[in-house]
């Protein structure tokens, strides 16, 4: 069988830009010292409570899945689809390089008494290709390189299906125009969605595309809740100059709201996509 994924001109620019995004990104949580970047952001990908209504990306996933499936949620995090899952397929196992968003998984495991999931820290890249009918990648692909070894990875151990959730824009980018300030360059935007669909379709791939509600522009109660979260998405540790710089670049853009909240001046907008492609065999 010929490669799924060569090397096409979209590939060739996808991985272009997500090294360059990559490597930016890598030197600002270098000069940050920050162990774990998702130490504070676990709780975001954590599942819905229980009693809470569905997640719509598993009402959206559920006709391509089957009770007798057995799902590899790659870069699972904190299990906001990994635990859901569990009560749809017969098994999932969860793999993250976290240690904080895994432990967060765990504890949802244990809560909830889930018996068919098995959590694995590992890199996708060092993971042993254990075969799974559906490879599912959740907001993971943002400057992932090379796209084509990713993916033919995921084309290796999944016996029926891809699922990709990927956005537009990747979420943390709500606060990437305050990058220069902070950093004394322009942000590199991570490859998205659009690429996405570019580089599959550059390979002949026949994806089943669909759309999710563009994700809203965030408010804050206060402005330090701005500075907070922003310091969160950016890498920038307390007591350093990048957060005194921070500091005076998120001041500068808040403004006003109807309802008495605070947002930034820049217009925002991500909308999440779901692909989806069968596997031949």
């Amino acid at each position: 069988m010929t490669e799924p994924y060569p090397v096409t001109q979209e590939s060739k620019l996808w991985n272009e830009r997500a090294v360059a995004s990559s490597d930016q990104s890598r030197r600002a949580l270098e000069k940050s010292q920050i162990e774990d970047s998702w130490n504070q952001l676990s709780a975001r990908f954590a599942p819905v409570a229980e009693g809470e209504p569905e997640d719509p990306m598993i009402t959206l996933m559920r006709p391509w899945l089957g009770p007798d499936d057995r799902v590899l949620d790659v870069g699972c995090g904190a299990g906001r689809l990994t635990v859901p899952l569990a009560g749809v397929c017969r098994s999932i196992i969860g793999v993250d390089s976290s240690s904080t968003m895994l432990n967060l998984l765990s504890e949802q495991v244990r809560d909830r008494q889930i018996s068919n999931v098995r959590i694995d820290e590992s890199t996708w890249e060092d993971w042993p290709e254990e075969s799974a009918d559906v490879v599912l990648m959740s907001h993971l692909l943002y400057s992932v390189h090379p796209i084509e070894e990713f993916l033919e990875k995921a084309h290796r151990v999944a016996g029926r299906r891809i699922i990709v959730m990927l956005s537009t824009a990747q979420p943390v980018a709500f606060f990437h125009p305050l990058w220069e300030a902070v950093h004394g360059e322009p942000r590199i935007e991570p490859t998205g969605a659009n690429e996405l669909r570019s580089v599959l379709e550059s390979w002949g791939i026949a994806v089943d595309v669909r759309a999710m509600e563009a994700v809203p522009a965030r408010s804050f109660p206060d402005a330090p809740t701005a500075l907070r979260r922003a310091a969160d998405r950016l890498n920038v540790s307390e007591n350093s100059p990048e957060y005194n710089r921070l500091r005076v670049a998120v001041d500068e853009s808040l403004i006003g709201t109807s309802d008495g909240k605070l947002r930034f001046s820049w217009k925002f907008e991500s909308v999440p996509y779901l692909f989806s492609w069968r596997i031949d065999t």
